[in-house]
C-alpha cells in the first residue's frame, strides 16, 4: 500500500471515529474548560478530600492514559491538582457504552495501572493519587459495583493479612441519566445547562446531541465565553 493510500485510510478512519463518537469531542471541549471542570469536581468529591486538595493548582494535562485496549471504553480528560502538597490526578472518564458494562471496574483499574506505568517510565519516583470519575449518560440503569472489594464475598470480615494482599480499586460514578433535575441545581448555571444536554441526549442520539449543542451556542455566543 502506498504512503498516500495509507494516509487516506488513516484519515477516513479518524473521520469515522469522529462521526461515531461526536460526544467525545463535545465532552472534552466542555470539561476541558477549567472553570466548568472545577465546578463539576467540587460537587462530586467529598468535603474531606476537598479540604486537603488545592483546586487553585488545578491544571489540564496534555495526553491520555487510554491505551488501544481501552479506546472502546473511555475518553479521558486529565487534570493535575495538589493533594497535601503532592501531585495528584483527577481523571474524568466518559463511558462510551450506551448501556452499563460490568467490566468497567476492571477497565478503570487497568487505566490506573497504565497511568502509573507510564509515569514510572518517565522516571517518576512516587506514584500520584489518581481519582477516576466515570461520567455515564446511557439509558440503562447502572447496577454494577464501583468497588472491587464489593465483588469479593466476605471481604470486610477477612483478616488484615488477606486484605493487604487484595488490590483495592474504586471509581466514582456520575450517572447523568438518573440525576434528578433538582440535583443539577447545585451547579453553576452554565454547568447545569451543559449537564442537562448530556442527561437528555443519549449517546445513540448523536444528531440530537450536535443539534442541542448548536442550539446552545446559537442562543448567543455567551455560552462558552461567560467564563
Amino acid at each position: 500500500m502506498s504512503k498516500r493510500a495509507d494516509g487516506e485510510n488513516k484519515s477516513l478512519k479518524k473521520q469515522k471515529n469522529e462521526v461515531k463518537n461526536p460526544h467525545d469531542a463535545t465532552f472534552k471541549d466542555v470539561m476541558g474548560r477549567k472553570e466548568i471542570a472545577k465546578d463539576f469536581i467540587e460537587k462530586n468529591i467529598p468535603k474531606e478530600v476537598l479540604d486537603i486538595m488545592d483546586l487553585n493548582t488545578m491544571e489540564r494535562k496534555d495526553g491520555t492514559y487510554v491505551g488501544k485496549h481501552l479506546e472502546e471504553s473511555f475518553t479521558d480528560l486529565i487534570y493535575g491538582v495538589k493533594i497535601n502538597n503532592k501531585e495528584a490526578y483527577i481523571s474524568l472518564l466518559l463511558e462510551h457504552k450506551s448501556s452499563p458494562d460490568k467490566y468497567t471496574i476492571f477497565q478503570v483499574t487497568r487505566y490506573i495501572l497504565d497511568a502509573w506505568t507510564k509515569l514510572s517510565k518517565d522516571n517518576t519516583k512516587e506514584l500520584p493519587i489518581v481519582i477516576p470519575i466515570v461520567f455515564y449518560h446511557g439509558k440503562g440503569k447502572w447496577n454494577y459495583k464501583t468497588d472491587i472489594r464489593d465483588l469479593i464475598p466476605g471481604y470486610y470480615n477477612l483478616p488484615d493479612y488477606l486484605k493487604d494482599r487484595i488490590p483495592t480499586m474504586k471509581h466514582d460514578l456520575v450517572d447523568m441519566h438518573r440525576s434528578p433535575d433538582e440535583e443539577l441545581d447545585k451547579y453553576r448555571p452554565i454547568v447545569r445547562l451543559i449537564l442537562k444536554v448530556f442527561k437528555y441526549v443519549t449517546q445513540e442520539d448523536e444528531d440530537k446531541l450536535m443539534k442541542k449543542i448548536d442550539q446552545l451556542e446559537g442562543k448567543g455566543e455567551k455560552i462558552m465565553t461567560i467564563l
